[in-house]
């Protein structure tokens, strides 16, 4: 697998909302993204992907130490920088997990202390292609480059425009060059300082050589209701599904 999905995964904007209440029945919110500028976020992925090369099971383990900053807002629209600060990859195989051990100094020279900066405007949305400061514009396109189309789960948006409640579901899909996502979100818990939203749905791959490439995810995600950003150590996602691999089978659990 490429570290890059990964890194990416991690360093993408962060969706929420600010949860406007109405008294009824039931608590109804409409969410806003409003971070505080200056307030920044650490966030610890753990990323697990259990698959096989020619029929023999490996696992990679993908760990990256992230920290996101509002740095502005300006008509509507908020950028954010984030900044890889750690990461790491290990291999079961011992032969492989050397070879990899050995172009992490590489790596890791090349992506920890770049900036990324990305757009987000008050409902959630991402608004402009991340822009990368500290490589060139080609290591940019490989470090951002989506080939299972994993990284659209993370970026699509979370919420509806409309104010829901607890049980509510809503559905988004986002297709791009290279992969078509849908997914089924529901709220499952609204409290004075968080919420929890739970999703399901597919990744398939757009690419004609990659036409076997589906993933069925599931996940659990809990926001600050005053600010909309997700609170660390609270996302929960697996995936699982086929691969034009030999062997054909991959399952990946991520943490942050």
């Amino acid at each position: 697998m490429k570290r890059d999905l990964f890194v990416l995964l991690l360093c993408i904007c962060t969706l929420g909302f600010v949860a406007c209440s109405h008294k009824g029945n039931g608590e109804k919110v409409t969410y806003r993204f409003a971070p505080i500028i200056g307030q920044s976020m650490e966030y610890t992925t753990t990323s697990v992907i259990e698959t096989s090369f020619f029929w023999q099971p490996i696992t990679f383990t993908n760990k990256v130490k992230t920290k996101e900053t509002p740095i502005s807002k300006e008509n509507g629209i908020f950028t954010l920088m984030s900044q890889i600060e750690d990461l790491s990859t290990t291999v079961s195989d011992p032969k492989a997990n050397a070879a990899i051990q050995e172009k992490d100094q590489s790596t890791k020279a090349k992506i920890i202390g770049t900036h990324i900066f990305t757009k987000v405007d008050e409902q959630g949305n991402v608004v402009a292609e991340p822009h990368h400061e500290g490589i060139s514009a080609e290591e940019a396109k490989i470090l951002t480059q989506d080939n299972l189309g994993i990284e659209m789960v993370y970026r699509m948006k979370f919420f509806p425009e409309h104010a829901i409640t607890v049980g509510d579901t809503w559905e988004n899909e986002m297709q791009r060059n290279r992969a078509r996502a849908n997914i089924k979100y529901k709220l499952e818990q609204l409290d004075d300082t968080s919420m929890t939203v739970s999703f399901t749905g597919t990744v398939q791959s757009t690419i004609k050589e990659n036409k076997k490439w589906v993933l069925q995810v599931e996940g659990k995600r809990q926001f600050d209701r005053s600010t909309g950003v997700p609170i660390p150590g609270t996302t929960k996602v697996r995936m699982t599904g086929n691969t034009d691999q030999e062997g054909g089978k991959i399952t990946i659990t991520s943490t942050t």
